[in-house]
């Protein structure tokens, strides 16, 4: 980012390049591993500093990060939360390869970890790929442990169709990136401003609806969200 021209970008231009580009780059590595918190700051400190200004000075952040990771129909810009959409993406990862036990990653993985046993039990080795781990440490994603449980106390009658995972979070009952981390970040849109309900939804969303110029939209988002550099 550093040999972006920043002063030659609108805001309208940089929200583009941080959700086309910037955003775009840890992806393969999230898909697969589990980055350290300290990481994910990290790039979102940078995130911060690209979006909030040009130079090395410091910057003034007008709206804090856990607002503009908040969707833009209730105030924020749609930004990632890196961590929780890493968490997203090894869920992924479990859910695609290992719920399902036709796999070869289940039959390989199984054979070595948790042979004759159940995957929602093994327990986390202290000596493993960190491949392995992040993914183990992904199950706290799909199941609350204490409902997982409850579930396997039930009893099921053999005269039933057989038995499949079902995500509630979804209208298809499938896993999907997308409502995993939503869900992941109910809790940031929750601590949104008050404007996020009712009337103040919809004044969002009629302000990313006027047919102008990106950057008069962004100005007014800035005038919206009382975070313009005035006295």
């Amino acid at each position: 980012m550093q040999g972006w021209k920043e002063k030659l970008l609108s805001q309208a231009g940089k929200e583009v390049m941080i959700k086309a580009v910037i955003q775009s780059i840890p992806v393969y590595s999230m898909n697969a591993f589990k980055l350290p918190v300290s990481l994910c700051k990290d790039i979102e400190a940078m995130i911060r500093k690209f979006w909030w200004g040009s130079g090395k000075g410091k910057k003034i952040h007008w709206v804090k990060w856990s607002a503009l990771c908040s969707s833009k129909s209730i105030g924020g810009m749609g930004f990632q939360d890196i961590n929780n959409f890493n968490d997203a993406m090894l869920a992924k990862q479990f859910e695609g390869s290992f719920i399902k036990k036709n796999t070869l990653l289940y039959k390989v993985f199984s054979a070595k970890y948790f042979p004759g046993g159940n995957i929602l039990d093994a327990p986390i080795p202290t000596k493993c790929s960190y491949t392995w781990k992040s993914i183990l440490l992904s199950r706290k994603n799909l199941f609350y442990l204490w409902e997982a449980k409850v579930i396997r106390k039930i009893y099921v009658s053999e005269a039933s169709d057989t038995d499949c995972l079902v995500w509630l979070k979804s209208s298809d009952g499938c896993y999907s990136i997308k409502s995993a981390y939503q869900m992941l970040a109910t809790e940031v849109n929750n601590k949104a401003p008050s404007s996020s309900g009712g009337e103040g939804t919809k004044v969002w969303k009629s302000i990313w609806k006027i047919r102008v110029p990106p950057k008069i939209r962004h100005f007014m988002w800035r005038t919206a969200k009382d975070s313009l550099p005035t006295k």
